[in-house]
């Protein structure tokens, strides 16, 4: 193949992904920003269980009730990036590795999920970074081709989108943990989907649980 038409190649593709890149972050940043108009009482329990990897690394789950008021389709994407993140990092096979899971309430009635992991040392600071587009923590990330680094900005924007907190913090023996917290259902509904008209709530964005 002539030099010339590899660099031309190689340019639309760069091309090509830059596009995408400004596209879906973009996209992300609208979502957040606009919350859901829609919302319904869902059972964040039941999905992490129905959820929870049936392959790879050893799971260790302690499922209390954690009742969300929110968008099932978006939880349910939450979790599924959530775990599936925490498998595809985690230590090889028969290197010890696992994930523990853990769905309740707080003190103060937030229902929320955490998901640990044992994997390879994250420096401290690069953390947060996690739940930027396209960001990614160490070469064995960067050629990986089974996504395009969407998985944990998503989590940040749905979790944005609910009103809710995230954080992410890394292990000093390594791997990661990774929190989320929703704001308390107050409300006395029937299982249908209400306006968000009808809901008084606090966007709380992206912080620390």
């Amino acid at each position: 193949m002539p030099t010339s038409f590899r660099i031309g190649a190689h340019f639309l593709i760069a091309l090509r992904y830059a596009l995408l890149l400004s596209s879906a972050s973009s996209s992300l940043s609208t979502f957040s920003q606009r919350g859901l108009e829609r919302r319904e009482f869902v059972d964040l329990t039941a999905i992490v269980r129905e959820r929870l990897p049936d392959a790879g690394p050893d799971v260790e789950a302690r499922l209390d009730p954690a009742p969300v008021l929110g968008d099932p389709q978006l939880i349910e994407r939450l979790v599924v990036n959530l775990t599936d993140n925490a498998v595809r990092h985690n230590l090889p096979p028969g290197e010890g590795g696992w994930v523990r899971v853990w769905t309740g309430v707080d003190g103060a009635g937030r229902p929320g999920l955490r998901i640990e992991n044992r994997g390879r040392v994250i420096p401290a600071d690069r953390a947060a970074g996690l739940f930027q587009p396209f960001r990614r923590l160490g070469p064995e990330r960067v050629r990986r081709r089974d996504g395009l680094g969407l998985g944990m900005s998503i989590v940040a924007a749905v979790v944005a989108a609910h009103g809710g907190r995230v954080l992410a913090r890394t292990r000093p023996q390594g791997g990661l943990t990774v929190g989320v917290g929703f704001p308390a259902p107050t409300l006395t509904l029937t299982p249908y989907a209400v306006d968000v008209m009808d809901v008084q709530k606090e966007r709380q964005g992206v912080g620390s649980l």
